[in-house]
């Protein structure tokens, strides 16, 4: 399923590419420096543009039920593209030659059939006669029963306008998949376009009063403007009096104190300016004015609870260090210290020490620990497992189990792209185990990609579900491949911590130029360092996330065990990321992604033609090139005392006359 996901992937990317030069607008993917949002928009017109609001006043929902509709039918051409090609390869039709001659050999090939039926022996020249025409691929190899019959009368034409064996099914559903993806891309852009929201802010910033639902926490702001921010949602807005339903995607903005109303989950009235987003994948954002946030409806009671305990977990964090305030809350639930906006009993974190701590994780290539992915759902997943072990209970109950906890888990970690990734792929090999099969990673991935891709389109663009899917295929692909390599050279628990930190970062280099052009040059003794002390700072930091509202002082002992694991990562980061050559400038954007390809494919021929070239030397000198043995630990003790032993039994029985007489012939 790797080609299909990655199909759909670049289909969308294309399409959205495509549409956004059709209709003149920006893409805002990327766009903006982070510290200040958009000035007024300046309304851009494109060739696309008076077609589509002209088709919009036309027929507002039938485009896209259109489109729905015709992707249906190519995803039944797909699998009944797919059913007569495995038909044809099993009964011998070969290529498109075979394929027009199946109406003629129809007839006959029942005949033979119910011959074959009728009389269990035929004689020796029947035998050869039909080995002849199996030879000539004329006559299936199996002969096809009656309930063949009606589909091979049917699908006749279609068989034949299989491609040739060169093509195969592949390059069928691959196009078809295509089709699918991009459909299902321009359905969200035509929609997302026509949003009444958005047709306003292309106009120029408008005031507006709106009622959004909030998909996020209130974080702190990426701008000046503003004190917080938060993801949301439109519900409806009202301009000039004229009310309006809107569904569009926004991130809102705010001041203190209005900070405090905006919970996860929560539906608020707010009147301020809208204008188009310079960047994100969010196309709109909100202004909200200075005391211009009324709450409407409560979020819902898990919400509410868990809003609650992260509360509570923040002020818990409270009574450690400095970077204990910072590192902890981000290293547990995804979310920096400096980032919370909540009330406080001490002075808030200080924001140059923040910044320059965080920038020294970037530096040295180790901020994605910052980010919760798959290490947190791997640590619950196994802890739920051997709980269930130890319980000896089903594997439909060890499933659900594991589960529910991966849903509970995301459910109280800042929402990100991260995790929505982790959470499908962990709920897709849950699945996978209840239903009694193996759970292979790469093929989770891959529906991981395609389910949320074609849910939500917008996800193409996002760099935080790109890393996160780049650096899991990366691991699964190359990891224990490049770890072979290196165990030539080095210990095996060596060569297999640098063999993964290489494969995810082989796979995500091109992504990070994108978005920031310059290359950690020593993220893999940062990430070798630091790995040792993840899981355990890990693990103490959600015991103190889980008991903060109920027993404080033990909570508080379990954050300040988390930050003694912190410690050592800013040790980290501070002794790497502060360093001059611990970053190489490198071109940005899509030539720069390329270029980085480029170099390590070059990296990787090398490293293989040293290897062929050292297995040589070693093969011209004698040595045994087969398989490595690596001894564990009980073995080589149980070898040197055998050792040992056999050495004293040969001083014992070489100590006599002789010996005596070498000692005492000088004298």
């Amino acid at each position: 399923m790797l080609p299909v996901a990655v199909t759909v992937w670049a289909s969308m990317l294309a399409t959205h590419a495509a549409f956004m030069a059709l209709t003149g607008q920006r893409s805002g993917a990327g766009g903006g420096d982070g510290n200040s949002r958009s000035s007024a928009a300046t309304p851009r017109s494109g060739p696309l543009v008076s077609i589509l609001d002209t088709v919009s006043n036309v027929c507002s929902n039938l485009s896209i039920s259109y489109l729905m509709a015709l992707a249906a039918a190519l995803i039944v051409l797909a699998v009944l593209a797919w059913q007569v090609r495995r038909f044809c390869q099993d009964y011998g039709v070969a290529n498109r030659e075979d394929a027009c001659c199946l109406e003629e050999t129809n007839g006959q090939a029942l005949a033979d059939s119910a011959d074959i039926a009728d009389s269990a022996g035929v004689s020796s020249n029947t035998d050869d006669a039909d080995a002849d025409r199996v030879k000539s691929g004329r006559v299936p190899e199996r002969a096809p029963t009656r309930r063949h019959g009606i589909w091979l009368a049917g699908c006749a034409a279609l068989a034949a306008s299989v491609p040739r064996r060169s093509v195969g099914t592949w390059g069928l559903v691959l196009v078809c998949v295509t089709a699918i993806s991009s459909l299902a891309c321009l359905a969200s852009e035509v929609s997302q376009f026509r949003d009444p929201a958005v047709v306003l802010a292309r106009q120029g910033r408008a005031t507006v009063g709106a009622r959004v639902r909030l998909t996020s926490p209130a974080t702190a702001s990426n701008s000046f403007e503003a004190d917080c921010q938060a993801r949301a949602r439109l519900k409806g807005i009202r301009h000039d009096g004229v009310d309006a339903g809107s569904a569009a995607t926004l991130t809102l903005y705010a001041d203190q104190p209005d900070c405090a109303k905006l919970d996860d989950g929560e539906a608020v009235a707010v009147k301020g300016t809208l204008e188009q987003a310079r960047f994100g994948i969010r196309p709109l954002s909100l202004s909200a004015g200075e005391g211009m946030v009324r709450p409407v409806a409560r979020a819902s009671p898990p919400q509410r609870m868990v809003a609650s305990m992260q509360r509570s977990f923040f002020s818990v964090t409270e009574g450690l260090s400095e970077q204990g305030r910072v590192l902890v809350p981000g290293l547990t639930i995804g979310l920096l210290g400096q980032d919370f906006m909540g009330p406080t009993s001490r002075e808030p974190v200080d924001q140059t020490f923040a910044t320059l701590l965080q920038r020294r994780f970037k530096d040295s290539g180790i901020m994605h620990l910052m980010a919760v992915s798959g290490g947190h759902f791997a640590l619950i997943g196994e802890l739920v497992r051997l709980g269930c072990a130890w319980l000896l209970l089903p594997r439909r109950p060890v499933s659900w189990l594991t589960m529910l906890a991966y849903v509970a888990l995301a459910a109280a970690m800042y929402p990100s792209d991260s995790v929505l990734r982790a959470l499908v792929m962990g709920v897709i090999v849950c699945l996978a185990r209840m239903a009694g099969r193996r759970p292979q990673a790469l093929s989770a991935l891959s529906w991981t990609v395609i389910a949320t891709l074609l849910a939500d389109p917008a996800m193409a663009r996002s760099f935080g579900f790109a890393l996160s899917s780049a650096s899991v295929l990366g691991i699964v692909l190359c990891a224990s491949r490049l770890a072979g390599w290196m165990a030539t050279l080095l210990p095996g628990v060596l060569a297999e911590g640098i063999a993964v930190t290489l494969a995810a970062q082989m796979f995500t280099l091109p992504i990070q130029v994108l978005m920031d052009p310059q290359l950690p040059l020593l993220s893999v003794p940062a990430n070798l360092i630091v790995a040792p002390f993840v899981d355990f700072s890990t693990l103490t930091g959600l015991t103190a996330l889980l008991l903060a509202g109920c027993l404080p002082r033990v909570a508080f002992a379990f954050a300040w065990a988390s930050s003694c694991g912190t410690v050592v990562m800013r040790w980290c980061a501070d002794t790497i990321g502060s360093r001059t050559h611990a970053t190489m400038p490198w071109a940005g954007g899509i030539g720069g992604a390329l270029a980085v390809v480029l170099a390590e494919v070059v990296a990787v021929l090398s490293a293989q033609a040293f290897l062929r070239w050292l297995r040589y030397r070693r093969r011209e000198d004698g040595v045994d090139v087969g398989s490595r043995f690596a001894p564990n630990p009980k073995s080589k003790i149980v070898t040197w005392l055998g050792e040992t032993r056999q050495m004293l039994r040969q001083n014992e029985d070489g100590a006599g006359p002789d010996d005596g007489a070498v000692r005492t012939g000088p004298n």
